[in-house]
C-alpha cells in the first residue's frame, strides 16, 4: 500500500509551499485544508485531519489509544485511495516517534531554513498573540531536534528554503525523482513551478 511523503519542518520554513507543491503536482494532501491568512497568503496545506487530531493530542484533550486509534483508522482512509498522498502539519514534529510506529518506509521531506531566519519569522508572524524570540527559539529547537534523531533513518530529502525561490523548476524535479511521482504532466509541472512564488513579507 503507498506510503505517505510527509512534509516536515518546525514551521516557517517552506513546508506550506513544498506541500502546495506536492498539491499540484497531484499528491493527495487533504480533502480539507488550512488556507490563506495574513500569516501565509498564498495558504497553509495543512491536512485539517491530521493537524485536529495532533492539536487535541498535544492539547491532551484526547488519550495516546484513541488519538492512535483515529490516526490508524485516517491513514487507512489515504491508503485506500491508492495514489501518492501524504500530508503537512508542523506538530507532526512533535510526534514523530508516534506516527513511525504506523509505517514501514515513509518519504520525508524536510524543509530547511537558516535557524535565526526562522525565529525572526514566528515572531514576524505572531506578535500580535504574543509570540516571544525565547518561545521561537524554544518551538524550532524541540522540532528539529526530532527531526534530528528520527530521519537519518529513513528516505528524506532536504529542500532549503532560498534555494527553492532562486531555483523553483530544479526544486520541483528533485520533489518528482524522489517522491517517484513518475510521468508527470506537463501542465502539472508548471502549476507546481508557477506556484513557488517570492516569500511574503510576513515570512
Amino acid at each position: 500500500m503507498p506510503e505517505p511523503i510527509i512534509v516536515v519542518g518546525p514551521g516557517r520554513c517552506g513546508t506550506s509551499c513544498v506541500a502546495g507543491v506536492l498539491h499540484h503536482l497531484g499528491v493527495f494532501v487533504g480533502s480539507r485544508l488550512v488556507g490563506a491568512d495574513e500569516t501565509n497568503p498564498y495558504g497553509h496545506f495543512e491536512d485539517c485531519d491530521f493537524l485536529q487530531l495532533n492539536a487535541a493530542l498535544l492539547r491532551q484533550d484526547l488519550t495516546h489509544a484513541e488519538w492512535s486509534r483515529r490516526v490508524q483508522l485516517l491513514i487507512a482512509k489515504r491508503r485506500a485511495l491508492g495514489i501518492a498522498w501524504g500530508w503537512k502539519d508542523p506538530r507532526t514534529c512533535n510526534l514523530l516517534r508516534e506516527y513511525l510506529a504506523f509505517f514501514s518506509d515513509p518519504i520525508f521531506v524536510r524543509c530547511v531554513r537558516a535557524p535565526d531566519h526562522i525565529e525572526a519569522s514566528v515572531v514576524r508572524a505572531y506578535y500580535e498573540r504574543g509570540w516571544t524570540a525565547d518561545q521561537a527559539y524554544t518551538l524550532r529547537f524541540r522540532r528539529e531536534r526530532e527531526l534530528d534523531r528520527y530521519l537519518p533513518w529513513y528516505r528524506t530529502i532536504e529542500i532549503d528554503f532560498d534555494t527553492m525561490r532562486k531555483d523553483r523548476e530544479e526544486t520541483v524535479w528533485s520533489l518528482v525523482r524522489f517522491c517517484g511521482l513518475g510521468n508527470v504532466a506537463a501542465e502539472r509541472i508548471s502549476s507546481a513551478v508557477d506556484f513557488i512564488r517570492p516569500a511574503p513579507a510576513s515570512v
